[in-house]
């Protein structure tokens, strides 16, 4: 029916009658022009309008902005709009509308616009899943201190920050690793080379950062899964207590101011204590100042004490009002919690998928990393006795995608130190001092070979842009 309207957060109208192309964000027309202007550098406007088609390619960008090219068939751009902000708030359905008959006596010479085919496409940039190692050694333990390293030394999760005020430039002086061995969490330093060596005095064992504590008895069994963060001019380290029974909660310690080395005594973070039902591990923080993205993210996994599932969810970080703790609260569930589209719209961002795939039965670790304005979620995901690195990927932190079509990023090697498995990813933008053409992303996990456990690194350069 003529009355019949469509309300759209996006849509280009092209009307002949009007000799009018409009892009309109909600009800605000954000650019326009005439279909005569774009026809007039090669025939007349009308003939140009019904002799040749005209491709319209809106394109709707994950960090938030959408740009709409006005070109001939054979890719020749007529008009194009600068980046306009745009965020989608919701998952995106596409319509289209028109009517069959022109209803203006007037404009004969302008029959009714006849569309040929409409293309959906969805692409992930930066093809996340093209990610590479540059050793073929674990970088964590290896010959540096070997007097340090037990033969059977095994090394869980570990996690890797770096100052703020010039992120991987000088890596000597400015980065630590935090890592876990024997239920407690030690210090690395890096080196030139990309690999690391723990932080001690070369006659001396190495430092323990933070250990089982029976004065405090949701960590009186072990301290694992540790997650360093630059924050404030402190380290701050996020970590996985584990009490007498068995129960995890997340945990959080500050270092001293300077980012020194010797931590207070580390306290709770309130709603991710442990309770009768369920269990938290594997704390990652983000930190952002994106608009679509919350400023300050915790992704955990969780695990039903009863029947053992898991799945990784997200948190939103404050600080408790009148004590240095802080609290952590769930992000907006929106009802939909499995669209068959694939996208996901609610806290848990990810859950163990069905059949064959290789997080078929547990996922863990999840890793948290901005790449030009996407989230990153890498994730370690187990199909019987294997560990393999998956990827998820989202725009604002509640809309997700699986990268990939839902295969590991980054599997086992059949031989070396990572020949069975590989798990706890640490993901880092790392911003090479001659600016941000040479930025790279470094993925930090643990390797198996069936015997122990080391860290080791891959790689990917963001060629082209900021790493934001």
């Amino acid at each position: 029916a003529r009355s019949s309207r469509v309300g759209a957060a996006l849509s280009v109208v092209v009307s002949p009658s009007l000799d009018e192309v409009r892009l309109v964000v909600g009800d605000v027309v954000a650019w326009r022009t005439s279909l005569s202007a774009l026809g007039a550098s090669e025939e007349s406007a009308s003939s140009f309008v019904l002799a040749r088609p005209i491709e319209y390619v809106l394109g709707v960008q994950p960090e938030g902005t959408m740009t709409l090219d006005v070109r001939t068939t054979d890719g020749t751009s007529l008009a194009s709009t600068e980046p306009i902000a745009f965020a989608a708030t919701s998952a995106v359905q596409v319509a289209v509308w028109g009517r069959s008959t022109n209803p203006d006596p007037g404009a004969a010479e302008r029959p009714p616009l006849a569309m040929q085919s409409l293309v959906v496409e969805h692409a992930l940039c930066d093809a996340p899943t093209a990610i590479e190692r540059p050793f073929s050694e674990s970088i964590l333990p290896n010959a540096e201190d070997p007097a340090f390293w037990q033969p059977a030394s095994s090394i869980g999760s570990s996690s890797t920050a770096w100052t703020p005020n010039t992120p991987g430039r000088t890596p000597t002086l400015l980065g630590r690793m935090a890592f876990e061995m024997g239920e407690r969490i030690y210090l690395a330093r890096p080196l030139e080379d990309g690999r690391f060596r723990p932080v001690q005095d070369s006659l001396a064992a190495a430092p323990i950062v933070l250990g089982p504590s029976d004065a405090l008895p949701w960590m009186q069994r072990a301290v694992l899964e540790p997650e360093l963060v630059a924050e404030g001019g402190r380290w701050v380290l996020y970590f996985v207590g584990v009490a007498n029974d068995g129960k995890r909660s997340i945990g959080r310690a500050v270092g001293d101011p300077g980012f020194g080395e010797v931590f207070s005594t580390p306290a709770q973070v309130v709603g991710l204590e442990a309770s009768e039902t369920l269990d938290f591990d594997g704390p990652d923080h983000l930190a952002s100042d994106r608009p679509f993205i919350p400023s300050r993210l915790l992704a955990v996994r969780t695990s039903e004490r009863a029947t053992g599932r898991t799945a990784i969810a997200l948190f939103t970080l404050a600080a408790t009002s009148g004590s240095t703790t802080e609290t952590a609260t769930r992000t907006t569930n929106l009802q939909l919690p499995q669209e068959p589209s694939g996208l996901r719209t609610s806290d848990i961002v990810h859950e163990p998928t069905s059949g064959l795939g290789f997080d078929a039965d547990e996922v863990a670790s999840p890793s948290l990393v901005i790449v030009r304005d996407v989230l990153r979620l890498y994730y370690a995901g187990r199909r019987g006795t294997r560990w393999s690195i998956g990827l998820r990927v989202s725009p604002d932190g509640v809309h997700w995608l699986e990268a990939g079509s839902g295969a590991a990023v980054l599997g086992a090697t059949g031989r070396g130190f990572d020949a069975l498995s590989v798990a706890d990813p640490d993901a880092v933008v790392m911003t090479d001092a001659s600016g941000v053409a040479r930025s790279t992303l470094r993925l930090y996990y643990t390797g198996s070979d069936g015997r122990t456990e080391s860290v080791g690194l891959a790689a990917q350069p963001i060629l082209d842009g900021s790493p934001r």
